[in-house]
């Protein structure tokens, strides 16, 4: 699959059945849909129940290339997060640090003040890794104050600051011996005065920022100052090593998600008009009337002169869900009914297909689609990846990018862990949009009037603290997946999948073979 959208016409209503049909034929030869009352069932996979056969490889892991593109908007990982009320603006944030990009999750309100649009506002006018407000002194504060500072924080850099004006800063490991036989001192004693820190004006590039940081001998921080040495915030090396941001028409990418109904259209107005690069239209039934007819307007709206925001819509569990989306001409459909660790609509309502199934036929019937010239959106599957190698598989699988729930609500950025102060090792709420909690939370009626069964559950998992000392390791792990199978980008390890013998089936005993049979030290 090409990591560009073709410019090409749109799948026609009556070739969609045809389609349809060709695809199954092909796909399961020895399963035809026939005239009668009870058809053989046709055998699919979850992402457990799969595993890839190893390739042979030249590839440093290290230098595969995760970069990707919804429409007209590029991504460095393969990563979003699911619109769901952890991700809120502080996700956003790290997420378009790291190259990925967070979803705004929805709220009830329909103004420009909204909570919504002020996490958006927040997200675009945020700079890479600036910490804007560190913890600081004044000169004639005691040296008291920088060990309570650095028992409590831990922190090794402190700036002290006088009346807005930048003094020099305490590099506590330089002083510790002669701080704690002097702690009735003041810090101006021992800091390091303005004339010998490296800085930054303001409006610097991160580009160079993060250039220096990581190449300048004895660069461990950058504090960034005006022409009159007025304070504006401090870089820390360790919070860039990993960091490459992504940006949309020159501004932080982040996207939002919104309900299918028209009252959204002015949603859809303002993310224009504020520069959002991705929207959701979020749903547990995409393959539906309002959902279809609701993303067909949203996508006339964002494709004229106006803007070109990438348009996403779904969930859908059949291939016949993702043409008619194709349909309407979004840029990709989200995949999965019932995966995700808190979902109850599979439990609910009986629908929902097994997800390693589910991409690999909507992968088929794109391929088709897209032989005949046709438009055909990509495909990001959502629900269920709380492991690298199951991201590896839903790619290799088909998909272009992964939505991601569990993983994401487990860093210390999520909105629940910031309300409750979670820090590493401590448990942290997670909860799915349809559950009690969350449906009492909105005040409007976004599951649709009249519908009261519960979707999802609420639970605690543990929070894996700052997603930036955590990430970084997840997203390796998917280029090791991807040197395994001699992959050096998404668009290679999706062909991947066509190959002969690419794919096991594995049993219970097969997965149990392939998961680690000894409790780690690590866990408590």
């Amino acid at each position: 699959m090409n990591a560009t959208n073709k410019k090409t016409e749109l799948l026609l209503l009556e070739e969609r059945m045809a389609l349809i049909k060709k695809a199954s034929l092909e796909m399961y030869p020895n399963h035809p849909v026939k005239d009668i009352i009870f058809p053989k069932l046709v055998p699919r996979f979850t992402l457990d129940e799969v595993t890839l056969e190893d390739h042979y490889s030249e590839i440093d892991p290290s230098q595969v290339n995760l970069s990707t593109r919804i429409g007209a908007v590029d991504l460095n990982i393969p990563f979003i997060s699911a619109a769901m009320e952890f991700s809120g603006e502080s996700i956003a944030k790290v997420l378009f640090e790291l190259g990925g990009c967070g979803i705004i999750h929805r709220d009830a309100s329909e103004e420009d003040d909204s909570e919504q649009f002020n996490w958006v506002k927040s997200v675009l006018n945020h700079k890479p890794c600036l910490v804007t407000d560190p913890k600081s002194l004044k000169p004639d504060d005691k040296i008291k104050k920088v060990k309570s500072i650095k028992d409590e924080f831990g922190f090794d850099t402190i700036p002290i600051i006088d009346n807005e004006r930048l003094v020099g800063i305490l590099f506590t490991p330089n002083v510790d011996l002669e701080m704690t036989e002097n702690l009735t001192k003041p810090v101006s004693n021992f800091l390091t005065p303005l004339r010998e820190l490296k800085t930054v004006k303001i409006n610097t590039p991160f580009s160079e920022i993060k250039h220096r940081l990581l190449t300048e001998p004895k660069c461990s921080s950058l504090a960034v100052v005006d022409e009159n040495q007025k304070f504006h915030g401090i870089y820390f090396r360790k919070d860039c090593r990993w960091v490459n941001p992504i940006y949309y028409n020159n501004k932080p990418l982040v996207g939002i998600a919104i309900s299918p109904k028209d009252e959204d259209l002015r949603k859809v107005d303002r993310a224009l008009e504020l520069g959002v690069g991705i929207i959701v239209i979020d749903s547990s039934h995409g393959n539906c009337k309002t959902v279809i007819e609701f993303a067909e307007k949203v996508v006339k709206k964002v494709k004229g002169p106006n803007g070109l925001i990438a348009v996403v819509a779904g969930n859908v569990a059949s291939i016949d869900g993702y043409c008619r989306l194709a349909k309407v001409g979004v840029d990709a459909v989200k995949l999965g009914i019932g995966p995700g660790s808190i979902c109850k609509t599979s439990d609910k309502s009986g629908v929902g297909k097994p997800m390693w199934s589910l991409i690999s036929e909507c992968a088929y019937i794109q391929r088709i689609i897209e032989d005949l010239g046709k438009y055909a959106p990509q495909l990001i599957p959502d629900g269920g990846l709380d492991t690298s190698g199951k991201v590896v598989k839903a790619i290799v699988a088909g998909g272009s990018l992964c939505m991601l729930g569990q993983v994401f609500a487990s860093a210390q950025e999520s909105h629940f862990a910031e309300e409750e102060n979670a820090k590493k090792g401590d448990p942290t709420t997670y909860r799915g949009m349809g559950s009690i909690g969350a449906r009492k939370k909105q005040k409007s009626n976004r599951h649709g009037y009249g519908k009261l069964s519960e979707e999802g559950t609420e639970g605690k998992i543990i929070c894996l603290g700052p997603m930036k000392e955590w990430f970084p390791e997840f997203i390796n792990s998917v280029q090791v997946g991807f040197g395994h199978i001699g992959a050096e980008n998404i668009q290679q390890a999706n062909l991947y999948s066509l190959f002969p013998h690419a794919w096991s089936f594995i049993t219970a005993s097969g997965q149990q073979q392939n998961s680690p049979s000894v409790k780690d030290a690590s866990e408590k």
